[in-house]
């Protein structure tokens, strides 16, 4: 009998480490896919403020562009930042879902 119960607990333990293991594995995909959107987010949004910075063609016009290109910037870091804030969340979610799982398994 003790031998039946130490099996079934060693498949039990087995199970749950599986468990946590692809969670971590999903959880670290998601965390990726969000820092290479969030990077790509970053790239596309700062070309389009050196875009705006470019097109100024006298001294006013690149004071305005200038400030125009500084704001764009700020607000792709926070678009940037938020994306990233998300992905983790999510993978936060997969790994709390994934430990509440493992802990029903008895």
């Amino acid at each position: 009998i003790n031998e039946v119960k130490e099996d079934v607990s060693k498949k039990i333990e087995a199970q749950k480490q599986k468990l946590l293991a692809d969670a971590k594995v999903q959880a670290d995909r998601v965390r990726s896919e969000a820092k290479n959107l969030a990077a790509e987010t970053k790239k596309a949004g700062y070309a389009q403020a050196d875009n705006l910075e470019k097109e100024g063609k006298n001294p006013i016009a690149k004071i305005a562009a200038k400030k125009a290109a500084e704001k764009l910037r700020k607000e792709t870091d926070d678009k940037a930042k938020g994306i990233e804030k998300e992905g983790n969340q999510k993978a936060d979610g997969i790994m709390k879902t994934a430990q509440e799982q493992a802990d029903k398994l008895k």
